[in-house]
Formats: C-alpha cells, sequence, structure tokens
C-alpha cells in the first residue's frame, strides 16, 4: 500500500513537471468551471492536488492520493448496461496498458469487460488484431462495423460511468477525444490523472466551488446582473457555482427586473418576432425567458458578440453550450432574480 501510495505521488508531480499547462484565462474566471466540467484537474503549486470537475453542477471533489479517490468517483457514477457502453468508442492507447496476455494492444481487464479473449489477439478470428478493429470501429466479435452511437456518446462525455453489468467496472469518457478509459484500480486512475489531468493555478482553481460546501439539500437559484455587467450567476443554496455573460434588454424593450421563478421549458420554443430560441426557460408566465442565440428561419443565428451587451427584445440570451447546460442544470420552479 505505501509502495502504491508513493508512486501515485512521484507521478503526479511528474505529471507536474511535464505538463504545466495553465487553464487560460476566460473573460470571467468563474466561467472556468463550466469550461472544465468532466475534466480531471491537477494543481500545479501547493502538494499538485488532484481533482475531478462533475457535470452536474460544475463543483470539484477531491482525489486523496489513496484508494478512497475510486469511492469518491464510484459514489459520482452514472450506471450503463453493456448495450449502451457498447455505443462508446475505447481508447486505443498503451500508455494505459497494464497487462496484455496476447500483446494486441488491448489491456487483459478491457478485454475481460467487452468479453472479447485476453489470450487471442484475433477473437473473432477474421484476420484483423483486436485493437486494431476498436480503433476503426468495427466488431470484434463477430462481422461488420461496431455498434458506436457519436450522438449517444456525446450525452456523457466527461462523466464516469460505472458498468452495471459484468463486474461493476468504472469507466471514464474524456470531454476532449470522447474515448473511455477503464479505471480498475488505483494505478488506472493515476495513469488518467498523469496523461489526460489539465494544470491550474491555486488562484484559479479557486473559481471551482468546493464539493464538500455543497449541502445535501442545497436549492438551486439563478441571478442575473444587468446594467454593464449583463451576467448570469448560478448557485446551489448561497454557494456561487459559475456565470456566464448574456445579452439582456436594449433600452427600448428592457428585461424586467425582479424575483421569478422558471415556468416551463421547450428544447426550441418559437418567437412572436419570427425567430427560434433553442434552450428556453419560461419566466413570468412564459412573457419573457432565457434561450440560446436565436436562430432566424433562414438559418442565420445571432453572433457571440453579442454576448455582454444589452441587445435583446426582454429576454436573456446566452451563448452556444451554457444555454444547453443551464437549461438542463435549472428545473421548473428555480428561483430566478434579476436586478
Amino acid at each position: 500500500m505505501e509502495q502504491s501510495k508513493l508512486k501515485l505521488i512521484i507521478s503526479r508531480y511528474l505529471v507536474l513537471i511535464i505538463f504545466l499547462i495553465l487553464i487560460p484565462h476566460s473573460s470571467d474566471a468563474s466561467s472556468l468551471a463550466y469550461n472544465l466540467k468532466g475534466q480531471f484537474i491537477l494543481e500545479v503549486e501547493a502538494k499538485g492536488e488532484a481533482w475531478y470537475v462533475d457535470n452536474d453542477n460544475t463543483v470539484r471533489h477531491y482525489l486523496p492520493n489513496d484508494y478512497q479517490a475510486l469511492l469518491v468517483l464510484r459514489d459520482l457514477s452514472i450506471g450503463m448496461t453493456n448495450e449502451n457502453l457498447a455505443k462508446i468508442p475505447i481508447a486505443v492507447d498503451n500508455r494505459f496498458v497494464r497487462f496484455d496476455s496476447d500483446s494486441d494492444g488491448l489491456d487483459d481487464r478491457v478485454e475481460l469487460a467487452i468479453a472479447s479473449n485476453p489470450r487471442d489477439r484475433d477473437s473473432d478470428g477474421d484476420g484483423y488484431d483486436d485493437a486494431e478493429e476498436i480503433k476503426h470501429h468495427f466488431n470484434i466479435l463477430g462481422p461488420g462495423r461496431g455498434k458506436i452511437n457519436l450522438a449517444f456518446r456525446d450525452r456523457f462525455l466527461g462523466e464516469i460511468v460505472i458498468q452495471v453489468e459484468s463486474h461493476g467496472e468504472l469507466w471514464y469518457i474524456h470531454p476532449n477525444n470522447g474515448l473511455r478509459y477503464l479505471i480498475a484500480d488505483l494505478e488506472d486512475l493515476n495513469n488518467i490523472i498523469k496523461y489526460l489531468a489539465l494544470g491550474i493555478s491555486s488562484k484559479d482553481i479557486n473559481h471551482i466551488a468546493l464539493s464538500s460546501l455543497i449541502k445535501v439539500d442545497a436549492i438551486k437559484n439563478i441571478k442575473v446582473l444587468l446594467g454593464d455587467k449583463q451576467r448570469l450567476y448560478y448557485y446551489l443554496d448561497d454557494v456561487e457555482l459559475g456565470s456566464f455573460p448574456v445579452s439582456a434588454g436594449k433600452a427600448s424593450t428592457p428585461t424586467p427586473k425582479g424575483n421569478y421563478r422558471i415556468v416551463n421549458k421547450h428544447p426550441k420554443a418559437w418567437s412572436s418576432y419570427g425567430l427560434w430560441m433553442p434552450f428556453w426557460l419560461g419566466l413570468a408566465n412564459g412573457r419573457f425567458g432565457f434561450h440560446e442565440l436565436p436562430i432566424w428561419p433562414n438559418g442565420y443565428r445571432e453572433g457571440e458578440d453579442h454576448l455582454g451587451v444589452p441587445v435583446s427584445h426582454g429576454c436573456i440570451r446566452l451563448g452556444i453550450g451554457p444555454a444547453e447546460y443551464l437549461y438542463n442544470w435549472a428545473d421548473i420552479g428555480t428561483a430566478v432574480e434579476i436586478k
């Protein structure tokens, strides 16, 4: 156990030396949590602590230098069947292979999890190595293509997934490359942190809320600052989780101030002004609300350069990505303060 902990500590310091990649500053540091959701991050100062930023609330979870880190990830995991896991491509990367009895480039434990033969480099006998078939999205257990479904995969980018069949294996779906990585033990997690984690300064990491500050029964709420600020903040109780730039109403059609609740949701609402409003969250009986940058019937979309400038007809516009995140995060009934 002590030797494993020492190896983990050494590896984490090694990754700090190799990957001193500081997270670039956004227009507002509180956007960092959203930008880093689903990522493993390492403090490049202090003692090189490792964290995981979850997709749900964009808070950071501490990963200690021992097997408790696996318990943290297991608690955050989403259950998934073998059938659905097969839709998500597997990483074929020698850096993550520790046991390879048939020298096909796949770890034996990965092969056991996907029901291929770890002692036969060509499990279905078609003349192609298992790793090559996986790399090119072919079925390694029979003829034809694999069951990869990238649209399905994209719903789980950055998630920790637990295989509810087989032996309950943990997988990490990397948000950048969309590949899944096995986390069978602490050394696997150590390798994921070593090769995939992003470095972050102690100053910047303070803009990502600690999971330990969040109460189990914490209530979601949203605040919007108009005027020169033009920014939306989202909270659990009084803990700020992050923020996004917005574009609220222009002077002739101002956004109403006051206290509201989200009353309805629609993935693509239609405006009386003759345009689409993706990821609609309605306020005040639906008179106005939040939505993504609008799309005109001819396909033209209002530009990102409008964010931070009050130009709307009264609604509160968000950028591509943040609007969808807020749509999924906020529930009907979520309190909204606009001032």
